[in-house]
């Protein structure tokens, strides 16, 4: 799930997209490096809340995200767009899985071209589209609540 939604955000940005041409994977094994420039994500999962009353629906993942180009001030640059897409994102209206995204590291390996982010995310299951309800069938009306 948290693959997909990392995968939508940093697609949905054009610009970034066009520059990879399209080239965003999520981990890759080394045998199948793509061409340059590419991105590599990788999502784990750091920890999920839990109540006395079971699961929260909470979990806090760990992003990593890596940006390869020949020239590492490209890779800085799309590195920037990177975070223009990671850095403060929560979905929007009521309804949408991620709580908040916040970049806790950055780093540069000039020789190789890399520039790496890690982001920490905030995740609530509940909110993912399996989840939503669709108060247009009767039998959810119930759960509708009036504010």
């Amino acid at each position: 799930m948290i693959e997909a939604i990392v995968y939508a955000r940093l697609t949905a940005n054009t610009s970034l997209a066009t520059a990879l041409s399209g080239r965003i994977y999520p981990a890759i094994p080394e045998e199948n490096i793509p061409a340059l420039p590419h991105l590599v994500y990788n999502c784990s999962l750091s920890q999920s809340i839990q109540t006395l009353e079971g699961m929260a629906g909470l979990e806090q993942y760990s992003v990593d995200v890596t940006v390869y180009h020949r020239d590492w001030q490209l890779a800085l640059s799309l590195a920037a767009q990177v975070k223009e897409s990671m850095n403060g994102w929560r979905s929007s209206g009521k309804v949408g899985p991620v709580l908040s995204s916040t970049l806790q590291s950055s780093a540069l390996v000039a020789e190789s071209g890399a520039a790496t982010q890690t982001y920490q995310l905030w995740i609530n299951e509940y909110l993912t589209p399996e989840y939503v309800l669709d108060f247009s069938i009767p039998d959810n009306s119930q759960y509708l609540l009036l504010i």
